[in-house]
């Protein structure tokens, strides 16, 4: 029997490499999205919302950094192919892309999710599904509590609002002065309002004055000049790019002479188109490097944008190389045997790990779910149009 049995395997072996199956490749093809010679990968970003200059600049760069990636053999033999769909910023069209990705096109994971309220309904799919993803969003929902497959390239917001205190009172050591804080009444605004009023609590003070505004609030006169009326020092902004020019905008109107701060989401191109000449001297908390620091992510980037997408490098492509940075490591570490779970253990294993310099040494743990407690603080140049360091890298006093 034992010797009848042996030969049945045997022939079943000649059978399967006849029609040019090995083992490993039937192994190896139940994992979604993963076959011996391919990695498919889902990105989800917004190219018909408000944040559709920044999807096109951040496809970009996830087109260059893995065209280079593939051009130099792939990732353990594979390549790497990408699938883009569109959220509007919208959480029910992300929710339609993200079920289009996964149980039609069987992506194996997602690369980049743009938008806090289209990322954060996709928990439940990326949970149920196990893909692994890394949102190109900050707020503590991503990581508070801890989901299995999410994974943020990035300081959450909070940690950015605290930076921006801890330039006033550390770095500054304007011990005595007044800060007010504007910020869209979502989870997003509420994470940066909260970050700053956490930083203010371990420095023993409060804020002087508070102002909320509903998202797609064009008139800030009111919230800016009761800032004024507070005779604040300092206005902390938790909003995106659009709102923030149009509070830095209605603060030169109203002649306001302090200085005004803000978080990632509120710097980029759009600032200077938007805010014009009223830009200059802005000052934001930021988790990445700035085109003008001499790292050696940016030279590859801009050699790869040029070669592959004609383009010249652009603050919007930092968000795509993060992501694809942090993701291809984990890749790499996961090793030839790639699944969800061997991908999450790569992830996890990752400690002070260098990206090249586009962020702080990056941890994560089984715990901790987002790169860094570290920003720095960045200066807007009209004339340039970029943003400048003006202040290192630091975890905020409240965070250590």
């Amino acid at each position: 029997m034992a010797q009848r049995l042996k030969q049945a395997a045997v022939f079943v072996g000649v059978i399967l490499v006849a029609l040019g199956v090995s083992v490993g490749t039937t192994a190896q093809a139940q994992v979604r999205g993963v076959t011996d010679t391919e990695v498919t990968l889902g990105v989800i970003l917004d190219y018909t919302g408000p944040y559709k200059s920044a999807g096109v600049l951040i496809t970009e760069a996830f087109n260059a950094y893995w065209k280079a990636v593939n051009d130099a053999g792939g990732v353990h033999g594979r390549k790497v192919k990408i699938i883009y769909e569109d959220n509007g910023a919208s959480p029910k069209m992300g929710l339609t892309a993200a079920n289009k990705l996964v149980y039609k096109d069987g992506v194996f994971g997602i690369l980049g999710s743009i938008g806090s309220a289209a990322t954060v309904v996709l928990f439940d799919l990326v949970e149920k599904e196990k893909v692994p993803m890394l949102p190109i969003a900050y707020p503590r929902k991503m990581y508070d509590p801890v989901k299995r497959y999410v994974f943020m390239a990035s300081a959450p917001y909070a940690i950015q609002a605290a930076r921006a205190i801890d330039y006033i009172f550390d770095d500054k050591k304007d011990l005595n002065a007044k800060v007010g804080i504007i910020y869209q009444d979502d989870d997003f605004g509420e994470d940066a309002r909260n970050g700053a009023l956490e930083a203010m609590k371990a420095w023993g003070k409060t804020p002087a004055a508070q102002e909320a505004f509903p998202r797609g609030t064009t008139d800030f006169r009111s919230a800016v000049l009761n800032m004024k009326r507070a005779d604040v020092d300092y206005i902390i902004i938790g909003a995106a790019v659009r709102e923030a020019a149009g509070i830095v905008r209605e603060a030169k109107l109203t002649r306001f002479k302090g200085q005004i701060m803000g978080i990632d989401p509120s710097l980029g191109p759009p600032l200077f188109s938007l805010a014009k000449e009223a830009a200059e001297g802005y000052l934001g908390a930021s988790s990445f490097a700035t085109l003008g620091e001499d790292v050696p992510a940016w030279g590859n980037l801009k050699a790869a944008l040029q070669k592959y997408e004609k383009k010249t490098f652009n603050f919007y492509h930092v968000f795509g190389l993060a992501n694809s940075v942090v993701y291809h490591e984990g890749l790499k570490r996961a090793g030839r045997n790639l699944t969800p779970d061997t991908l999450v253990a790569a992830l996890e294993s990752l400690r002070d790990f260098d990206s090249g310099g586009v962020l702080p040494p990056v941890t994560f743990t089984a715990t901790k779910r987002y790169a860094s407690k570290a920003a720095k603080i960045v200066r807007a140049d009209v004339k340039t149009q970029d943003f400048i360091a003006v202040a290192p890298y630091q975890v905020p006093k409240a965070m250590r």
